[in-house]
């Protein structure tokens, strides 16, 4: 994502209209899994705060560690091991910027 991973949310949100996003922020979470009834997908995520909510589609913005972390996040993978490996082989790298200021 060139623009940033948010550019990646504020897309799925265009896309989704103002009346038809429920946007949830500041919410840690602790849980997410797949709940099919009669054919139709949900997401169940549970967060820390002991809310829970479901929803047609989530997604998640933390980096890659954090959301294999999740419960559950495992066992909807396991479906689908190479985009698990992909996850879990994930690698970063830091930058860090030093400034420095002296007097005259």
């Amino acid at each position: 994502a060139p623009s940033g991973i948010s550019s990646v949310v504020k897309h799925f949100l265009n896309q989704a209209g103002e009346r038809n996003a429920e946007v949830h922020f500041g919410h840690n979470i602790s849980e997410i899994r797949e709940q099919r009834e009669g054919g139709a997908g949900k997401w169940h995520v549970s967060a820390q705060n002991g809310t829970e909510a479901e929803f047609d589609a989530v997604v998640l913005t933390m980096p890659v560690p954090q959301i294999l972390g999740l419960t559950g996040i495992k066992t909807l993978l396991e479906d689908h091991p190479a985009q698990l490996s992909l996850l879990q082989n994930a690698t970063y790298s830091s930058r860090y910027a030093l400034a420095m200021y002296f007097s005259p």
